[in-house]
């Protein structure tokens, strides 16, 4: 019936724009009329006027039928009439001189210019809506003349069968006079006329209409699309990877938005399927991002609230006619004709008298109707069912959001995009949408069409454009056909299929018949199909298909179920997508478009945990059984060892004269074996190692107390070797003061004595440094006499030997241990060259651990609580006490190395290590107990890096600015960070844990070492990641060399963006969302502390298509430093992109828009709806 011509009549696209529903509300059964024309709630300006004329000419005119006076000049007011009544005169013989039948005037006619029509039997209708006005104008194929004074063509008149005015008594009693323009031309317009008793039904019946019609008008042109191309709908099919990507999981649950979803029909063709999105599936309701979305994520409505809805309703409709009623019968009267009648009549001074005396309550009454409607709009808006929300709406489902980019190698913005990515809404045939043949004709055929880009000046053909919409990306690439033909074959058509057509057809890479080449006309050259596998036979496209809107068009190529289609020069039938896996070809003189669709895997986007934890490892419990045997099997080897010696010792002819090393030595390997005994006997107390199954968590409380005795152990034993040796060390000391002194006696005595007795000593592995100021017995060994005479006994026969320690030697055991903290060991690390450095990790924990950092924070908090101010860690910006006062400091040192440790703000880190790392600190100092050196490539600084064992943790050195930037801001980051935990705020930032100041010095080769760390998560812990960027937004000297077999490599953002249209990271929406948002919680959080130059570290994990990504260096302030190096930078090395280091403020818009562009959303069909959306 109605036809849209959108290339001969430059119609619009949607259909909907020629079809007018209207709706009476009378008192009479439900029906619907179709009118081929016009229908709308006017009437002619004079009752005197003909109201039905058959076979009527009709005139629109745009604007007025007036006479303007100038403003602000004095004259005669007969003058103003005569030139007014000569003006207006001239105006209707001009309307007169096209001999309309009816005049359709959008705006005021002036009384005199109505009497004039009047007498010459022409109907008027003035004051009629613009979109009315041309409605009528399409369908009476009438030109709406913009002015009678600036006529420069001569007007076409329309031509109407029917016209006629009709009055409508409605269901309130009041009546309505609608004009007809019936009987034009059915292609060009139509009205349906819906007639019901409740207005309600009939708003609802009209939405319903207007969706129908559009769908079956979209329906048809699918057809002809499908008809064309051969299409036929298949099963589900394995091998195509787009349709295995769109097809959702299963959910069990009955409940569950998927199956509310299956039970709705939301797009208009039985082709299209829509998924469940992300969040509501079984895998994105355990997505970490989805707590930090309004709830619920997506509103729909249930049977029972539609039913409420309606009964709400009727119940509202009910009130509104009780109370028309009730200001009826109020009123008395009915309304005075002279409001009630819109045409022009004669009145008789009576009728005049009486409308002066009422005129007063009159227009009383109509302020107190206006003010009565008012009120019930203000209570519907709050009480009334919003049916906006409703996700599972099918109409809000009409439309599509697409990414669109351009791109050009040839174009100087190159690697960047001529059109940066943007999510376009489409509405099908609607806003933002154009039909199939104005996309191909205007953007892809189109030699004159430029690129949007002021800086590119090449040609929209050799650009190369990209649509991405869910799980497909649809690349859009022109070219000139002009290659020659590989195999000659042509396909001949005639010139009446070829001129001005657009030719179409497709092929499919994957099959290996090749075809040939279609010449369009006689002035074009044959196509190449090298490049096809298997094509489809070309085809020209009609009119009508060219009308399909491109948004469905596209909806087809990303959501369109599985079909198949014939191809040419192929013996079998191709079983491949011909949506997702066949290349799209279209052709119009000698260009060639091509819609190539490439699967895409959107990202899910994943940033550093709030809630720190360490995985625990898995051990079997015959391995921890072991190593209680082990540490038994050294102790008693060790203590079997001590025994034997002072069993030995005892039986010496000098033993009287020591005896009091032999007696400290019992003692104290007594005490030694007592304590071991009992530590020990701690290791498996409830029995559990014995009963349990194989495996054992680390995080158990059984294994950690059992490593904790192992460790205690170790200590036991190795303080009583050192104790061992020592006495050794000073009981051999004794022995040479004793032979020294009484060698001199036998000297003095004896002149003939010539030499003394040899005294043979034993190897001594181990050398201790004594002070041999004191002896067991509390008296020097030089002090003891020996009678002259006696023999100096060898050393053989009063001697120990020192024993060594059965443990590595990298492992300090002699340092103090505590009883009631975690067990930690410092440890020592050995480079290749056998170069022996501090393990820094080792030695944070045991200060952590030391029962003087806890007294130290003990009296800490005391005495900020005696002052008023206890820790906390929300209002620690506002605090102005010296930050000296929070730091510990923390020394230890045994015989080998001497140790400091500084500990900065060391309670808040506390408070905040109990907010973040559930787990507590015992786990927290465990996990740092044990690190190594860790050299990441692709970094610039220079700095140090080191990782726990169970890289869970990372220490990086601050240089002397980063700390002292730190002292500064550190309170407000404290706050900041609790209040993201607190109030489930988004942030990037990969949260530090720990400042500390570590100082080494080595008492054997006196290596020194002093350096500031901090202690941060490692953000890719337990993840596999393959590709790792640390990105700035930066483009100057950001490059990182990528060589092979480099493990642990960094790159930066240059090498992202070299290659950057070809590699995309595409995320989904939510993730979209969720990132921008924490991108800009983060970055203006930095601006205001005056830090710059931070970025952001991502990792790609494609087994779980995640991009982990957390803000990291965000320890430099914009100092007085950090300004010159950037002035000298833009200054001495002039270039395009500006250097790394700038202000905090353009560094955080810098920031915030690379990532945008780093990163670009794939939208889907529920982007925009919903609260996770928003971005």
């Amino acid at each position: 019936m109605v036809k849209v011509d959108v290339e001969g009549r430059k119609d619009h696209i949607n259909i909907l724009k020629y079809i007018h529903v209207k709706k009476l509300c009378v008192d009479e059964e439900p029906s619907a009329t179709v009118v081929e024309g016009v229908v709308c709630s006017k009437s002619v300006i004079h009752s005197s006027m003909p109201r039905y004329i058959q076979n009527a000419a009709i005139m629109a005119l745009a604007g007025s039928v007036e006479y303007e006076r100038v403003a602000g000049k004095l004259s005669s007011i007969d003058a103003i009439i005569a030139q007014e009544s000569d003006y207006l005169s001239k105006q209707v013989e001009r309307i007169l001189a096209q001999r309309p039948s009816v005049v359709l005037v959008e705006q005021n006619v002036a009384r005199l210019a109505v009497d004039l029509l009047l007498n010459a039997g022409v109907t008027l209708v003035s004051n009629i809506k613009t979109q009315v006005l041309h409605r009528v104008a399409r369908s009476t194929r009438a030109d709406v003349m913009p002015s009678l004074d600036a006529r420069l063509l001569q007007q076409k008149i329309g031509f109407c069968p029917t016209f006629s005015q009709q009055k409508v008594y409605l269901a309130n009693g009041k009546s309505k006079n609608l004009l007809v323009f019936s009987e034009c031309a059915p292609d060009l317009g139509c009205s349906v006329v819906l007639r019901g008793r409740s207005m309600r039904e009939l708003r609802a019946a009209k939405r319903v209409l207007r969706y129908i019609v559009l769908a079956l008008y979209s329906c048809n042109l699918e057809l002809e699309l499908l008809t064309i191309f051969g299409a036929s709908v298949k099963g589900r099919s394995p091998d195509c990877l787009v349709c295995s990507l769109n097809a959702d999981e299963a959910d069990p649950d009955p409940e569950s938005f998927m199956h509310r979803l299956k039970e709705c029909t939301l797009s208009a063709s039985p082709l299209i399927n829509f998924g469940v999105p992300f969040l509501e599936t079984a895998k994105g309701r355990r997505c970490v991002l989805r707590p930090y979305f309004k709830h619920p994520l997506y509103r729909f409505s249930t049977k029972a609230d539609f039913e409420n809805a309606r009964k709400r309703l009727e119940n509202e409709e009910e009130e509104n006619e009780s109370e028309n009623d009730k200001d009826a019968e109020e009123a008395g009267d009915k309304l005075h004709p002279f409001i009630c009648d819109s045409e022009l009549r004669e009145v008789n001074e009576d009728e005049l008298a009486s409308f002066r005396a009422t005129s007063g309550l009159i227009f009383r009454k109509r302020v107190s109707e206006a003010s009565k409607k008012t009120r019930r709009k203000s209570e519907k808006s709050l009480n009334v069912f919003n049916w906006h929300e409703d996700v599972l709406d099918p109409f809000i489902h009409q439309r599509i959001a697409v990414l669109f980019g351009s791109f050009s190698t040839k174009s100087p913005n190159a690697p960047f995009f001529c059109v940066r990515p943007w999510v376009v809404q489409m509405e099908l045939y609607g806003n933002n949408d154009m039909c199939l043949g104005d996309f191909l004709k205007k953007f892809c055929f189109n030699k004159d069409y430029q690129c949007p880009s002021t800086s590119c000046d090449v040609p929209m053909l050799d650009h190369s454009r990209k649509m991405v919409y869910r799980k497909v990306c649809i690349e859009i690439a022109t070219q000139n056909c002009l290659q020659p033909i590989d195999d000659g074959s042509t396909v001949s058509l005639s010139l009446a299929e070829q001129t001005g057509a657009v030719i179409a057809w497709h092929y499919c890479p994957n099959c290996k018949a090749s075809s040939g080449a279609v010449p369009l006309n006689d002035s074009m050259l044959n196509l190449s199909f090298a490049s096809c596998k298997a094509s489809s036979g070309a085809v020209p496209l009609n009119d009508s298909m060219l009308n399909l809107s491109f948004a469905r068009f596209l909806d087809y190529l990303a959501n369109g179920m599985f079909a198949t289609c014939s191809v040419a020069s192929f013996s079998k039938e191709c079983t491949h997508c011909a949506f997702h896996q066949h290349d799209h070809y279209f052709a119009l003189n000698n260009y060639v478009a091509c819609f190539k669709v490439h699967p895409v895997r959107p990202y899910h986007v994943m940033f550093s945990p709030v809630v720190c934890t360490v995985e625990p490892l898995m051990f079997t419990r015959k391995f921890v059984a072991d190593t209680k045997h082990e540490i038994q099997q050294t102790a008693d080897a060790t203590f079997k060892v001590m025994h034997s010696q002072l069993e030995m010792f005892k039986k010496l002819t000098d033993y009287q004269r020591y005896s009091s090393f032999y007696t400290l030595l019992s003692t104290l390997l007594q005490e030694a074996q007592t304590k071991f005994s009992e530590m020990l006997s701690q290791f498996d107390v409830s029995g559990a190692l014995e009963t349990g199954g194989l495996t054992i968590r680390s995080n158990d409380g059984v294994y950690i107390q059992a490593l904790d005795t192992i460790t205690r152990c170790r200590y036991i034993v190795e303080r009583m070797i050192v104790q061992w040796n020592e006495q050794c060390a000073r009981l051999a000391q004794s022995v040479r003061a004793f032979k020294k002194s009484a060698s001199s006696s036998l000297i003095s005595t004896t002149a003939t004595t010539t030499s003394t007795p040899a005294i043979s000593t034993t190897d001594n592995k181990e050398t201790v440094k004594v002070d041999n100021t004191c002896e067991p017995n509390g008296q020097l060994a030089a002090e003891e006499t020996v009678s002259v005479g006696l023999t100096v006994p060898s050393a053989t026969e009063v001697e120990l030997i020192p024993v060594d320690s059965p443990f590595l030697p990298q492992l300090h055991l002699s340092l103090p241990f505590t009883m009631t903290r975690v067990a930690t060991v410092v440890r020592d690390l050995i480079d290749r060259k056998g170069t022996v450095h501090p393990d820094i990790g080792s030695i944070v924990a045991y200060a952590l651990s030391s029962n003087e950092y806890e007294v130290k924070r003990k009296q800490m908090r005391e005495m900020r609580s005696s002052n008023g101010l206890p820790f906390t860690l929300r209002n620690s910006a506002a605090e102005s006490l010296d930050g000296n006062y929070e730091h510990i400091e923390v020394d230890f040192a045994d015989d080998r190395a001497q140790y400091f440790v500084k500990i900065y703000y060391a309670e808040r880190f506390h408070m905040l290590r109990k907010l973040l790392f559930v787990e507590g600190e015992d786990c927290f100092v465990r996990s740092l107990s044990v690190s190594t050196k860790w050299n990441p490539q692709g970094g610039k600084s220079g700095a140090s890096f080191y990782r726990t064992q169970d890289d869970r943790f990372v220490f990086k050195q601050m240089s002397r600015f980063e700390i002292q930037s730190f002292m500064k801001f550190a309170p407000n980051y404290f706050d900041y960070v609790s209040t993201a935990v607190t109030e489930n705020k988004l942030t990037t930032l990969c949260k530090v844990y720990g400042v500390y100041r570590v100082g080494y010095k080595n008492k054997q080769n006196g290596q020194q070492l002093k350096l500031d760390v901090l202690v941060m998560e490692y953000l890719f812990y337990k993840r596999n990641v393959k590709r790792v960027w640390d990105l700035k937004g930066s483009q100057r000297n950001r490059m990182a060399s990528e060589g092979k077999g480099t493990t642990d490599l960094v790159l930066l953002d240059e090498n992202l963006v070299k290659d950057l249209w070809n590699n995309q990271l595409y995320v989904h929406p939510h993730s979209k969302a969720a990132l921008n948002m924490a991108i800009s919680n983060d970055s203006h959080f930095l601006s205001a502390q005056h830090v710059m130059d931070y970025s952001l570290l991502v990792g790609v994990d494609e087994a779980n298509g995640e991009l982990i990504l957390g803000i990291v260096d965000y320890m430099r302030t914009y100092t007085l430093d950090k300004k010159l190096e950037s002035w000298v930078k833009i200054v001495a090395i002039p270039g395009a992109h500006l250097p790394t280091v700038i202000s905090p403020e353009m560094y955080c818009t810098r920031f915030s828009d690379a990532i945008d562009t780093y990163f670009p959303v794939a939208p889907d069909q529920w982007t925009g709806l919903g609260s996770a959306m928003s971005y």
